[in-house]
């Protein structure tokens, strides 16, 4: 099977579920494309928060001897908090616009790559609740929106289940993380990574851009940094010993060309110095074999020459026969274009003669208009005046 490289993305969001739901649209989303999106879950977030933590927190309040250290609404309590988060989001993405456009075929492929990531998504993460999912295929690229509410449970300080990503990040493995590969940083790769094999069975294999690699200390990256150098200047060696060994091979084959042209050369020479035997029986002439045979040679290489121009000739003759009818089809048209501009000149002369009959017949009315109140003799005296400043105009 031949691979294709694709990049693989898995970002964090912003977490907008009226966006992902389509009930809000933004301008680069789509619209004739939105039938196409999958909606895989859509829960209340509050009813969520119930179904995960109302047993906990009565337990907890339960245990409270002071009033004001109880809690009511744990929904509330989080979503005010400026520590913890009411839920997050992670963006999933094969490719980019440039190779995986949603309206194309590879575009399909990766909706098909993303739904397949999306079907067993919460068996994996058992401890991070999806209330949201949307494959949108109505934007550029197709992607995927999964929120999540964090938890963990058999807490000894709060509550027994309460709301926290590094808490439940650790129930799924993910454990010790330092500033530079945190939690986090190791459940995406570890997503990626799970990405990645179902995009093998597709034919698709992972490109790493960039620095893919963030949990690595800055040595370890530098050193697997140079080691991928060292490893890419080998194949570039490799590659330069093959084109070395392909020219040389190609030398000594023109070499051998040579020899062989060379010594027909020679035979070619030879052949103005055969001379015919006759027999002694009949008017028969007799040839040495090897003589015979060059120009048994040359007799077939005349044949193949005659062909091949028999061929050309047909070929061009053909191609005038083509010219011939372009030349006429061009003639056609250009005879249609004159008669185009002739009718379109004739439109435009009936226009400017019905123009200005129309301004005749107002002239009419004007001077009609006139008489009636004994303006025309003036209305002459101002149109002469007139003229003759501009006379005096032009003359100046």
């Amino acid at each position: 099977m031949i691979f294709i490289k694709r990049t693989i993305s898995i970002a964090k969001g912003k977490g907008s579920i009226n966006h992902n739901s389509r009930e809000f649209q933004a301008e680069n989303v789509d619209k004739s494309r939105t039938q196409f999106n999958t909606c895989f879950i859509n829960e209340n977030i509050k009813e969520v928060y119930h179904k995960l933590f109302d047993d906990a927190l009565q337990k907890y309040n339960d245990k409270q001897k002071r009033n004001d250290r109880k809690i009511t609404d744990y929904y509330e309590k989080i979503r005010t908090s400026k520590q913890e988060k009411l839920f997050y989001e992670i963006i999933v993405q094969v490719g980019d616009f440039s190779d995986m456009s949603a309206s194309s075929d590879n575009g399909k492929l990766a909706e098909e790559i993303l739904k397949k990531y999306m079907v067993d998504f919460q068996n994996r993460n058992s401890n991070l609740y999806v209330f949201s999912a949307n494959l949108h295929m109505d934007e550029a690229t197709p992607h995927l929106h999964i929120d999540f509410v964090p938890y963990s449970s058999g807490n000894k300080r709060g509550l027994e289940t309460k709301n926290t990503l590094k808490g439940a990040l650790e129930k799924l493995g993910f454990t010790g993380g330092t500033r530079s590969d945190t939690e986090l940083n190791q459940w995406q790769n570890s997503e990626k990574e799970h990405l990645a094999k179902i995009m093998l069975e597709y034919g698709i294999e992972w490109e790493k851009k960039g620095n893919q690699r963030e949990h690595l200390s800055v040595l370890d990256y530098k050193k697997e940094v140079r080691t991928q150098e060292v490893a890419e200047l080998e194949k570039v060696a490799t590659a330069k010993q093959i084109e070395v060994d392909e020219l040389e091979n190609k030398l000594s084959e023109q070499k051998s060309d040579f020899k062989e042209v060379k010594q027909k050369k020679v035979k070619l020479k030879k052949l103005d110095e055969v001379k015919a035997k006759y027999s002694l029986i009949g008017n028969k002439v007799t040839l040495d074999k090897e003589e015979f045979e060059d120009i048994q040679s040359l007799a077939q290489k005349y044949i193949v020459k005659e062909q091949k121009d028999k061929k050309l000739e047909t070929e061009i003759r053909a191609l005038n026969s083509e010219l011939t009818a372009l030349k006429q089809e061009n003639e056609e048209q250009r005879q249609e274009l004159f008669q185009y501009k002739s009718v379109k000149n004739k439109l435009n002369m009936g226009k400017i003669l019905a123009e200005n009959e129309e301004l005749k017949k107002f002239q009419e009315k004007v001077m009609t208009f006139l008489e009636i109140f004994n303006l025309k003799e003036q209305f002459n005296k101002f149109i002469n005046r007139n003229e003759v400043q501009r006379d005096e105009k032009t003359y100046l």
